[in-house]
């Protein structure tokens, strides 16, 4: 997919506030690659991982995880600080995602 060429650049690739997970099938086995890391970080493991699918756009209603809610919340403020052009409480939001 495009997005997936997107991973290939250091400027347009995921990152710590915007992951990006691509299933890849290669040579018949799955994989799961992740693009959420800064590249200063080599090695690393991950412990976990869950996937959250998005919600069918028709849907009346939709469960969030419990442990999602604070990351939706700080990052739907440091959208709207942004969009009332306030970028310093903006950037304390988003800090508030990565600990």
């Amino acid at each position: 997919s495009p997005e997936y060429e997107l991973q290939f650049n250091f400027y347009t690739r995921g990152g710590c506030s915007t992951p990006v997970c691509v299933l890849s099938n290669e040579e018949g086995q799955k994989r799961i690659d992740y693009y959420s890391l800064p590249a200063h970080v080599v090695s690393h493991r991950v412990s976990s991982a869950r996937y959250v699918a998005y919600p069918a756009r028709d849907a009346e209603s939709y469960e969030l995880l419990p442990s999602l809610i604070p990351v939706v919340c700080y990052t739907c403020a440091a959208l709207v600080y942004e969009i009332l052009g306030r970028p310093e409480q903006a950037a304390a939001m988003m800090r508030c995602v990565v600990r």
